[in-house]
């Protein structure tokens, strides 16, 4: 499919988003876990000219320096608690090495997972923009979203506390700047008009 579309031997919805990633203007998110799976993505992104965004990449550790080399990014499944220890180091060492990577997982146990990785090693601030500011980058939604800025669609949680640590309370959700949970906002009786 790849060869077609660089060819321009086939016509089509598929072919013509196939050509949009050989000429850089869309991102190819390519699903890969073992070390032989991300061999053959790295494989097709160089043989074709393209950064690819490798999704799940459980064995990454084993390929760092040709992440590296070839500009790929990672979209990683949070470790779990019943993860084995090197997986919830991935984390730590991809960016210690400087792979860039998001975290994706099941909403209700992404906090709890990303603060597994913060335990074994991953910089809290590193974990912080895996959550926000990076997946709105590998989207190329920056400019919308992953930031509270002026311009942004104002998604975001408040807690009592750091995020990462699990005895923070949840305090409020705002998608798009509507309180869709949590108490109004208290204001000091100076601040009242």
């Amino acid at each position: 499919a790849f060869t077609a579309a660089q060819r321009g031997t086939s016509v089509g919805p598929d072919t013509a988003v196939l050509r949009q990633v050989l000429q850089g203007g869309r991102r190819a998110f390519v699903h890969a876990d073992t070390f032989a799976e991300l061999s053959a993505a790295l494989d097709l992104a160089r043989d074709f000219g393209f950064e690819p965004v490798l999704v799940g990449a459980r064995d990454a550790g084993k390929l760092v320096d040709r992440l590296l080399a070839q500009r790929a990014r990672l979209v990683l499944f949070a470790p779990g608690p019943d993860a084995r220890r090197d997986e919830r180091a991935l984390p730590a060492v991809l960016a210690k090495a400087g792979v860039p990577f998001a975290f994706a997982g099941r909403p209700e146990s992404l906090r709890a997972a990303v603060a597994l990785a913060v335990r074994a090693g991953l910089e809290r601030s590193t974990a912080l923009a895996a959550l926000t500011r990076l997946p709105a980058q590998l989207l190329e939604q920056e400019q919308r979203l992953g930031s509270l800025r002026q311009g942004c669609a104002a998604s975001f949680l408040v807690f009592h506390g750091d995020p990462l640590d699990l005895d923070s309370r949840h305090l409020a959700t705002y998608v798009a700047g509507r309180r869709l949970f949590g108490a109004e906002p208290q204001t000091s009786p100076k601040s009242r008009p």
